[in-house]
């Protein structure tokens, strides 16, 4: 296994369980009527977590084609479909926090909380096709 794919399986369950908390935080907050400030930093680092877990995760995939392991494989259609849901969830993340530092009204706090559910979904199932790809 290459150093690249080592360092995936590191760096990915972190932001995981950072996202996970603060869309769930927010959700609590949102249904009580509070600030939804309070999980900036948890979201800040969680994105710039995933997103080298994205980056990491694309070298490994970069790394197993470039040897042939995923080439006409069923594999390769799991892996690719993990790395693009992987990328779609980070980019819902990050529109979620870039609205979250903005100036808040009720409905940037909505689409925000509609973003960070959205990347949540994603998360899901990108987690099992990467826990397939990992596992078998």
């Amino acid at each position: 296994m290459p150093w690249v794919a080592s360092v995936h399986v590191l760096v990915v369950h972190f932001p995981i369980g950072l996202l996970v908390t603060a869309t769930l935080i927010d959700l609590v907050r949102l249904w009580r009527g509070r600030d939804l400030v309070v999980t900036r930093l948890w979201g800040t680092i969680g994105v710039i977590g995933a997103w080298v877990a994205c980056v990491t995760g694309a070298w490994n995939r970069h790394w197993q084609l470039t040897r042939g392991l995923l080439t006409g494989t069923p594999a390769a259609i799991v892996v690719n479909w993990h790395v693009a849901l992987s990328v779609a969830a980070t980019f819902m993340w990050t529109l979620a926090l870039i609205l979250k530092y903005r100036r808040p009204s009720s409905l940037t706090t909505r689409w925000m909380c509609g973003l960070e559910v959205s990347g949540l979904g994603l998360l899901l199932a990108t987690a099992h096709l990467g826990g397939i790809v990992a596992h078998g």
